[in-house]
């Protein structure tokens, strides 16, 4: 409109529309594709630098968007995104684990253990883990409590999303005279 216009530092006017979501946070809850965001926290924006200095420290936003020729505030928590530096893996029967590298969160993509590895069992590296023998796991502390009771020898199903989010079900037998769980942190 020529409100948005008027208030347009850059030439020609500039607008930020959405266009991904990262899994597992409020705004691809709330978001939308296509959503024009106007304003955040009452300042207005056009590129994405302008939207991560409004947002900065601050623990939720507000939001003006524009969706379907409307506009309306939407008000969501923030999160803070990790650098996508790998800073732990896990590695437990056979395979290296690791939360979902930050460029297929990016892609909308759900679940927060990622697999590497793990082709023994013919569970396919960049897997993400959401269930062990139906319990829901949603990081890697989540999988450790989940796996480190199992008893050597016990049959484990592990359900999996692959890059397309199609699910699967692998199992595999725990091995910990050979695939002990390690923990590997960075200093």
């Amino acid at each position: 409109t020529e409100e948005v216009e008027a208030r347009c530092v850059h030439w020609p006017p500039q607008v930020m529309t959405v266009r991904h979501r990262w899994a597992g946070t409020d705004a691809s809850e709330v978001l939308r594709d296509n959503d024009i965001i106007l304003e955040v926290n009452g300042q207005h924006v056009e590129r994405f630098r302008d939207l991560e200095v409004a947002v900065a420290s601050e623990p939720r936003a507000e939001l003006l968007i524009v969706r379907g020729g409307k506009k309306f505030k939407v008000v969501m928590q923030t999160t803070r995104l990790d650098d996508g530096i790998t800073d732990r893996v896990v590695m437990w029967c056979g395979g290296v684990l690791q939360t979902t590298p930050l460029a297929v969160a990016q892609r909308g993509q759900q679940g927060e253990v990622s697999t590497w590895l793990l082709d023994k069992y013919n569970l396919p590296p960049m897997s993400r883990i959401i269930e062990i023998d139906g319990k829901e796991v949603s990081d890697l502390d989540g999988f450790l409590r989940t796996v480190v009771d199992k008893r050597d020898g016990e049959n484990v199903r592990i359900k999996h999303l692959d890059l397309r989010n199609a699910a699967s079900v692998t199992s595999l037998r725990v091995d910990k005279r050979y695939w002990p769980a390690v923990e590997v942190k960075r200093l």
